[in-house]
């Protein structure tokens, strides 16, 4: 027999990835600088770590900062910028800042491998990893990697390869054909997604002074948004006036180049170093046995695409960054099937990735169980305490191990809805209006109030109460009532305990053509009852008797006595509606409930609360008519039956509670409609809030009428 909490079959995508960071150095360091690719070379996917110099005061190059957003990084690692500056730099990229003694012991930054424990210990044929001799020109140190004298000494016999190349030609080479150690971090590493690129392009020769500091720094970051998987952009280092030395290097060259003819020039040659002239880019190109390009660079797609071949062409100075600035999130995936609990659900799976050793990593899990669950911190502690959200997809730190084995559990949408406002709020409890109207949500299919005059109806049927008596006796008083009036609305009103009821030709606001079957429709689902109007000859009381119980003689509920039902040529049908339904509308919860019916009908997967209370920390308190979440975003906002009491400072204060909420859309609702200077009003303080704003009026929640 099925356990009652089992929900069926899932799958979800697993990618196991690095933790990686960014290096803050100090501005114009060269000591920093080469101590930071000396640790990016320890460092599984190192390649793609950039290294940021730090100016006084905090402050870095904004293109610095747009590298380190591409490239996906966790945290920012201090080499040797002043602890301030440090500090202020990594609060401008919105990162933890951790010590370099601590990358590999503290903090997320730990969850990396050495580059030896995701790949074979050497190349086909017993070839070392290339890394350049001690001392070496900046340009081979950023070209190939580097280690420490500690780091070639404690790397454990047989675990990786390197060897230090002595000659310029050699670093060259290295770099043509991936043998460098720096390209090794990147083994079983690479992006998995991506948006607004990648595509093939012009491979990029950085040509620099050998110990440019600028010019290496723009080179080693630019590299780290070069694609690793999903396009072939090479990227070369090497300094002017060598080519010509390097024998048989151009033809080498040209192999690399050898790509599908989806772009053009071949190659762009560039250096931001003042010291390298155009003259100088074109006299390498030569060299490299290039043409220069006639007609305008481009880029794009082509299926089939030949391949490039010889003669290739270049350009000089063109900007790499257009063909680099993609979006992309990095890990490599696999597939797994599930069994989806609404307790534990067990994920168990091979990792994508064969680890030779041991260290940590991280593990991001995505699918359909886990759309629709808001990104937020206390959503990701249900399912995994400790978790977080990165990359739209539930981030779990781990071992690095072959097999995992991980029990999550995936809550549903009331219990996430709980957890938000826990998280916002110090207390929190359904409203007045929220209780009714959520105990009728839990139980009802609220769709039909969207079908057309099903509102009105409802509306009309609804028994007046104490609040509509009472605000009818305030109008009167206010428009100079007197006496007459007051006994009139008395008289209507005077010990009335019983449902309102109304035949079809009773009804207002509704059509008489349609009617009959709205009304009928009420009671198909429930919402309302037929029945006869029996009058009283005795007492002279009215009263509703269903029509189930008008089989027999028509006896007066109030005094006992033989009655009759109201005929003219044929009997008349009423209407009323059920006790619960009437009760909500005196209440004035519809117009609440209209809202969260017409929200669940734009989108996939959707819970709302119909109006809850709240305190926060600072002491405050709030009301919101709904709160909610649908398809990952968090709802909030207010609900009016007249538009008009939208002022100014309402409309602050309900965007103000929303934005304490956390939400992501705030609601601004009313059964008629609203003033464009209003909802104006409201896109101004949602934009300074940074929230999106959902505006319904009637012809957005009764567009039948």
């Amino acid at each position: 027999m099925a356990s009652p909490d089992y929900v069926g079959p899932t799958a979800v995508r697993v990618a196991v990835l690095p933790a990686r960071v960014v290096y803050l150095i100090a501005d114009g360091s060269e000591t920093g600088f080469r101590r930071a690719v000396q640790e990016a070379c320890t460092r599984w996917g190192g390649m793609t770590e950039p290294i940021v110099p730090v100016k006084p005061g905090g402050g870095f190059e904004p293109w610095f900062g747009q590298v380190t957003s591409l490239a996906r990084v966790d945290a920012a690692v201090n080499v040797d910028a002043p602890s301030e500056d440090a500090s202020g730099a990594a609060a401008e990229l919105g990162m933890d800042l951790i010590s370099l003694a601590d990358i590999d012991n503290f903090g997320l930054s730990s969850f990396s491998v050495h580059p030896s424990v995701t790949g074979p210990a050497h190349q086909e044929g017993y070839i070392p990893y290339t890394i350049p001799p001690e001392g070496a020109a900046l340009w081979e140190v950023v070209g190939a990697g580097d280690l420490t004298a500690e780091h070639l000494e404690t790397m454990p016999i047989g675990s990786l390869e390197v060897g230090r190349r002595p000659t310029s030609d050699q670093i060259a080479r290295a770099q043509l054909n991936g043998s460098t150690l720096i390209e090794r971090t990147c083994t079983q590493f690479g992006e998995n997604w991506a948006s607004g690129g990648p595509a093939h392009g012009p491979a990029l020769v950085w040509v620099t002074e050998p110990g440019s500091f600028w010019d290496c720094v723009y080179f080693w970051n630019l590299r780290v948004l070069r694609p690793l998987r999903l396009a072939n952009v090479p990227m070369l280092i090497i300094p002017p006036g060598v080519v010509q030395a390097w024998l048989n290097f151009p033809n080498q060259f040209a192999r690399v180049l050898e790509r599908p003819d989806e772009f053009a020039p071949d190659v762009v040659l560039r250096s931001d170093s003042t010291s390298v002239p155009e003259a100088v880019l074109d006299e390498t190109a030569s060299l490299l046995e290039l043409e220069r390009y006639t007609e305008n660079p481009r880029i794009g797609h082509r299926w089939p695409a030949p391949m490039r071949r010889a003669p290739f062409t270049y350009l000089v100075n063109l900007d790499p960054r257009s063909w680099l600035t993609f979006e992309r999130s990095y890990g490599q995936l696999t597939d797994v099937d599930v069994q989806l609990f609404r307790g534990k659900t067990a994920v168990r799976f091979s990792s994508p990735v064969t680890f030779r050793g041991e260290g940590k990593a991280l593990v991001r899990i995505s699918g359909a169980a886990l759309e629709g669950l808001p990104r937020r911190g206390a959503v990701a502690n249900l399912i995994q305490p400790e978790s977080v959200w990165r990359d739209n997809a539930l981030q779990l730190n781990s071992l690095a191990v072959n097999d995992y084995y991980f029990e999550l559990h995936i809550p549903e949408l009331p219990e996430v809805t709980n957890a938000l406002l826990g998280e916002a709020t110090t207390r929190h409890q359904l409203s007045v209006k929220g209780k009714p109207g959520m105990a009728w949500l839990d139980r009802t299919d609220i769709s039909p109030l969207l079908e057309p005059r099903v509102f009105s109806a409802i509306r009309e049927l609804t028994t007046p109460r104490i609040r509509r008596l009472t605000r009818e006796l305030q109008k009167l008083r206010s428009e100079g009532a007197v006496d007459e009036d007051i006994a009139q609305i008395a008289a209507r009103w005077g010990g009335r305990m019983e449902r309102s009821y109304k035949s079809v030709e009773q009804l207002e606001y509704v059509p008489k053509e349609i009617g009959a079957r709205v009304l009928e429709r009420l009671c198909d689902i429930g919402w309302a009852e037929r029945g006869l109007r029996l009058i009283c000859g005795l007492c002279g009381l009215h009263s509703f008797v269903p029509l189930q119980d008008t089989s027999k003689r028509a006896i007066c509920p109030g005094c006992g006595s033989f009655g009759e039902y109201e005929k003219s040529s044929t009997l008349t049908v009423y209407y009323r509606l059920n006790s619960y339904l009437d009760l909500l509308s005196d209440q004035g919860v519809l117009p609440h409930l209209i809202t969260i019916a017409t929200l669940k009908s734009t989108g996939r997967s959707s819970h709302f609360l119909p109006g809850i209370d709240a305190w926060f920390s600072d002491g405050t308190q709030g009301e919101a008519d709904v709160f909610g979440v649908r398809d990952g975003q968090i709802l909030s906002g207010e609900v009016k039956t007249s538009a008009s009491e939208f002022t100014h400072e309402q409309i602050v204060h309900d965007v103000d509670l929303s934005s304490r909420f956390g939400a992501d859309l705030h609601i601004m609702a009313a059964t008629d409609a609203i003033s464009e200077e209003r909802q104006e009003d409201a896109r101004r303080e949602c934009e300074t809030r940074g929230l999106g704003l959902i505006v319904l009026q009637q012809e957005d929640l009764l567009p039948g009428g």
